[in-house]
């Protein structure tokens, strides 16, 4: 959810920039619930473990730059592990 929105405008009107701020904590509380879950992340059957989330507007920023990081290539893999290792908030357990 879009929390506020700023506009700046640079060499003489010609460019506009666009700043808009998240609310991502309810995402982070989630993770933080399942952290402390005793399951872990573990699903029931303990065949799949959640590694963790991306916000949204990462996966739409992503899109925009022309990376489909939901396609399921190596590629899209590395990223998604690489941004959990630096966004730790946002991981359930090792990447």
């Amino acid at each position: 959810m879009i929390v506020d929105e700023k506009y700046r405008f640079d060499n003489g009107g010609r460019k506009m920039t666009i700043a808009r701020i998240h609310d991502v904590e309810p995402l982070i509380d989630e993770i933080t619930d399942i952290k402390n879950n005793t399951n872990k992340g573990w699903s029931k059957s303990r065949v799949w473990r959640r590694a963790g989330s991306i916000p949204m507007v990462v996966v739409h920023e992503q899109l925009m730059q022309g990376r489909n990081i939901l396609d399921g290539s190596e590629d899209s893999a590395k990223w998604v592990k690489k941004w959990l290792r630096e966004n730790s908030k946002f991981r359930v357990g090792n990447v």
